[in-house]
């Protein structure tokens, strides 16, 4: 299946030698899973005021990430018992029926229910998109088909809140879920048409159900931290949430049907310190992401309307930074384009943090987009470098085990980025003097993550020439 992409390879390589509608349907797989996270949040006011449940609003959107992790994190033992073609397939399916129970949903229990199985679906599909990137995609295409696929989540951005604003202004919220049946479908039927039935069904030693569902509790305890008041209790589930991951990792490593490569998380090893760099990658953007519409809306009084557009720009120089950089091959360029990007990151958040109440909204929008450029120059070649310094024998098991590595980033990010504004005094965040304080620390404490991500560019880099050596 796999063509060889020539280092001077151009944006219409992708639509040739066969490789068009496999460009189509990872792209479309990406936009399946994206848009619903960026739908939930819009209609959530919508679905309380129909089926009651207001003590749970923030939950749909937590079993949601829960199920995205596990989700991706189980995508590998699902190809192998299922293969190539019918994982694929088999993926879409879980998201397509977690949308009809969503849809159909007379109750918060249920729409829960909705949420977590179309989360799990969607980190299936994330999963298996990554798998086929690497089987399908090689050199500077692989670079190229990345960027695209970045290029995906930002059309999502754009897409999930705009149909599901459509669909809650008709006061018919279950549309934005009946919405998402029929691409999903469509994924669907392209997976079964297209994709190679190789590497049908191989090992079958049983599903790895309770290392998925240790992930599944260390994703809910960091989820938690993050919706709690109580700083002390908040890093109690954030340790608790961390050993549950050492203890999976462990079993994993000693088990015959991995979920993730030997050594997943050791700073000293290439992949090891790789997959650091993911999770640093998405510590970075979270502030942003979450902070950013309190800051212009607090101590600046940008009104609703143009709060998302302003996260938007990070979105935008995210996809830019990595269509500019996708091109980049060789190992040396490799590297030091991954560094910049880190440092770039380190820098726009910097000054973020060093701006909070002085800095004017143009500067606090160009430090956005300082932050989401480097960011997309970092992960769009971090994913190639990742994927091409894989053992043997775990290639595919290292680039599908991307998006959980990824996610689970986010979700301590997003634990530890509330704890930290909690101890800074927040409060109801309605106080310009405790937003203020809060976010100055907020920003200064997520600039560490690409500055530890440099480091961990360094080590990969380190380990992989140590083991080509050895």
């Amino acid at each position: 299946m796999s063509e060889s992409g020539a280092p001077r390879a151009g944006w219409l390589d992708l639509v040739r030698g066969g490789r068009g509608v496999f460009t189509v349907l990872l792209n479309l797989a990406v936009i399946v899973h994206g848009v619903n996270t960026f739908v939930l949040s819009t209609v959530m006011p919508s679905v309380i005021a129909d089926i009651g449940g207001a003590a749970y609003y923030a939950w749909p959107a937590m079993v949601y990430l829960i199920g995205t992790i596990v989700g991706a994190s189980g995508g590998a033992p699902v190809r192998a018992a299922l293969g190539r073609r019918r994982g694929y397939v088999a993926s879409g399916l879980v998201f397509v029926a977690g949308s009809a129970v969503a849809a159909l949903a007379p109750n918060m229990a249920l729409l829960l229910a909705g949420q977590l199985l179309q989360g799990f679906g969607g980190g299936l599909l994330l999963s298996q998109t990554m798998a086929l990137v690497r089987e399908i995609y090689e050199g500077a295409l692989r670079g190229r088909i990345l960027a695209a696929i970045n290029a995906a989540w930002v059309a999502a951005a754009m897409i999930g809140p705009a149909e599901a604003g459509l669909f809650a202004a008709i006061d018919w919220w279950r549309g934005a879920f009946w919405a998402a049946i029929p691409l999903a479908l469509l994924v669907c039927a392209l997976a079964w048409r297209y994709v190679a039935p190789s590497g049908e069904p191989g090992r079958r030693s049983g599903f790895p159900l309770r290392r998925l569902a240790l992930v599944a509790a260390a994703v809910m305890c960091v989820a938690a931290a993050g919706q709690i008041d109580s700083v002390p209790a908040g890093i109690a589930l954030v340790i608790a949430s961390c050993l549950l991951v050492r203890l999976t990792l462990g079993l994993d490593g000693k088990s015959d049907n991995p979920i993730y490569p030997r050594h997943a998380l050791s700073p000293f090893t290439d992949v090891g310190a790789a997959y650091w760099m993911f999770m640093m990658l998405a510590v970075t953007q979270v502030a942003p992401a979450i902070f950013l519409p309190l800051l212009l809306g607090v101590l600046h009084d940008v009104p609703a309307l143009w709060l998302g557009y302003y996260n938007m720009l990070m979105s935008f120089a995210w996809s830019a930074g990595s269509l500019a950089f996708a091109h980049v091959t060789g190992r040396e360029t490799t590297r030091w384009a991954i560094l910049a990007g880190f440092a770039i990151s380190t820098i726009g958040l910097a000054g973020m943090a060093a701006g909070v109440a002085g800095h004017p909204l143009w500067l606090l929008a160009l430090w956005s987009i300082v932050i989401g450029f480097g960011i997309g120059i970092s992960n769009v070649l971090a994913i190639t470098w990742t994927m091409s310094i894989a053992a043997t024998g775990e290639e595919t098991l290292t680039a599908s085990a991307i998006p959980a590595l990824r996610s689970l980033g986010l979700a301590f990010g997003a634990a530890a980025t509330g704890l930290v504004a909690n101890a800074a005094g927040l409060g109801d965040a309605t106080d310009p003097g405790n937003v203020t304080r809060a976010l100055t620390a907020v920003f200064a404490f997520c600039a560490l993550a690409p500055a530890i991500g440099l480091a961990m560019t360094v080590l990969s880099f380190a380990a992989n020439a140590g083991r080509a050596n050895g």
